[in-house]
C-alpha cells in the first residue's frame, strides 16, 4: 500500500501476469538452471513471478518445451535432451511444473529422434523407473 496525496493510505492492485513476459522469464532461468546444473534460479523466478500457481506451472511447462523444442532442432545431444528432462523432473518434484511435464517432453523427444538414436533416452527411463513411478511424478 502507499500513500495518496491526500494522505489517505491506498491499497496498490498486484502486478499482473503476462504471459509473454513469464515464457521469456522462465526460458532464461531454464537455461541458466541447465547451465549451472542446479533448479535454483528457476525456483527463484517462478517465485518471483505475479500470477496464480496455475497460470505459472503451465507457463513454465510450455517454455520447458520450447527449449527442448530448440534443442530439438539444432540437433543437440541425448545428454541436452536428458538434462531438461531431469530438470522439469525437478520442477515437478519442487512443486513448480505439473506431473505430465516430464512425460510429455518425453515423447517429444521419442516422437522427433530417429529409433536408432533413442537408446540412451530408454536406457535413462530404465534407470530412473523408480523416480517415473514416485508419488510426485505417479499420483500428480
Amino acid at each position: 500500500c502507499c500513500r495518496h496525496r491526500c494522505g489517505t493510505r491506498v491499497k496498490m492492485s498486484p502486478p499482473l501476469f503476462s504471459l509473454p513476459e513469464a515464457r521469456s522469464r522462465f526460458t532464461s532461468s531454464i537455461r541458466d538452471a541447465l547451465n549451472s546444473k542446479t533448479i535454483k534460479l528457476l525456483l527463484t523466478a517462478f517465485n518471483q513471478l505475479p500470477g496464480s500457481e496455475n497460470e505459472k506451472k503451465c507457463t513454465l511447462d510450455q517454455a520447458f518445451r520450447g527449449v527442448l523444442e530448440e534443442e530439438i532442432i539444432i540437433q543437440a545431444s541425448s545428454e541436452s535432451f536428458l538434462a531438461i528432462i531431469s530438470l522439469a523432473i525437478n520442477g515437478v518434484t519442487e512443486g513448480i511444473c505439473t506431473a505430465s511435464t516430464p512425460f510429455v517432453l518425453l515423447g517429444d523427444v521419442l516422437d522427433c529422434l530417429p529409433l536408432d538414436n533413442c537408446d540412451r533416452i530408454f536406457t535413462f527411463v530404465e534407470k530412473n523407473v523408480t523416480t517415473w513411478k514416485s508419488e510426485y511424478i505417479d499420483n500428480k
